[in-house]
């Protein structure tokens, strides 16, 4: 007999309500002058984007908590292993931090200076890996299993971390780009908790923060209507690390989020290549802007990357599943 799992509906009905959520809120948004800031140095064609809203990131911050009230009154033996706690506390945090660095750019439009952001960073991963990361042990699928003592456990944790939220947060400067391609590695992290039974708590996780990338997908896209901002770029980019770490698969994730490795090498040459001889690599980093000073279209190059992200994708998927 069909038994109604009300869990499901729950959180379904908070999925759809999402969309007319964030459909009512937008002109909020514009009202209050939560705008995007745009980069004098970056290509022209961004310059309308100055009138588009950002800090889209709050809505992946409401309906988290959302999603995860429901599961402790609905599902509470979600937060038995302390995983989903510990991940949504480590996405609250640098959503946090985030969210501080963006109010500071629409009201002084400039933002944290980067060597407090990153020590800020730097501070919640070891944090966060001291309480929630022991003993890790790093797999390379089909080779070695490297076991980490306490120590190193914590400094590789921050590292994992801090890494892919910058990288996360340097693809987000195309309409659609990081949800785009972060949905799809997550939907691979779900795939591998799902086919190698790793703890429920870390599945629903994934879904969940797939279910936000998808709740703010239509409104960003190009053109976008609002932009999720540095809250919602280093949130997410927290989670993904997290998830990582917690499901041992951050050596895989690096074939997954190809495209944000691209992404952050293309940064640090630029900026290593100007410092010891005053030249340029590429035509701007990061490397997406280069695309565009090609003559490449937005869309265009999101489709590009996501193609390769999926590749990518389906390689470690092969890699860690067999």
């Amino acid at each position: 007999m069909f038994k109604l799992n009300w869990f499901v509906v729950f959180e379904s009905i908070i999925f759809l309500f999402s969309f007319l959520f964030i459909k009512c809120t937008l002109p909020t948004f514009h009202s209050l002058a939560i705008k995007q800031l745009v980069r004098e140095d970056g290509p022209k064609s961004h310059l309308y984007k100055k009138h588009t809203p950002t800090m889209g990131g709050l809505f992946f911050i409401l309906f988290l908590s959302l999603y995860a009230i429901t599961a402790y009154i609905l599902k509470p033996n979600l937060f038995n292993d302390g995983y989903f706690l510990s991940l949504y506390i480590l996405f609250m945090a640098y959503g946090m931090l985030g969210f501080f660095d963006d109010l500071l750019k629409i009201k002084f439009e400039k933002g944290l200076v980067i060597s407090v952001k990153i020590f800020l960073q730097i501070i919640i991963g070891l944090l966060w890996s001291y309480y929630c990361l022991f003993d890790h042990v790093i797999y390379i699928p089909g080779l070695l299993s490297l076991q980490l003592t306490s120590f190193q456990s914590i400094f590789w944790g921050c590292l994992v971390i801090v890494g892919s939220v910058n990288a996360i947060n340097f693809t987000d400067g195309l309409d659609g780009l990081m949800v785009q391609t972060v949905l799809i590695v997550l939907l691979g992290f779900v795939s591998i908790a799902y086919v190698l039974d790793q703890p429920i708590s870390l599945l629903s996780a994934g879904v969940f923060t797939c279910m936000l990338l998808l709740m703010i997908y239509p409104f960003n896209v190009f053109p976008a209507k609002i932009f999720v901002g540095d809250t919602g770029s280093m949130a997410i980019g927290a989670m993904v690390s997290g998830l990582a770490l917690l499901q041992n698969i951050e050596i895989p994730l690096v074939l997954m989020g190809i495209i944000f490795v691209i992404e952050t090498l293309s940064v640090a040459i630029q900026i290593i290549s100007f410092k010891l001889f005053k030249k340029r690599v590429f035509k701007m980093a990061p490397i997406h802007h280069a695309f565009e000073l090609s003559g490449w279209q937005e869309p265009e190059i999101v489709r590009l990357f996501s193609i390769i992200t999926l590749i990518g994708t389906f390689i470690a998927l092969w890699w860690v599943i067999g």
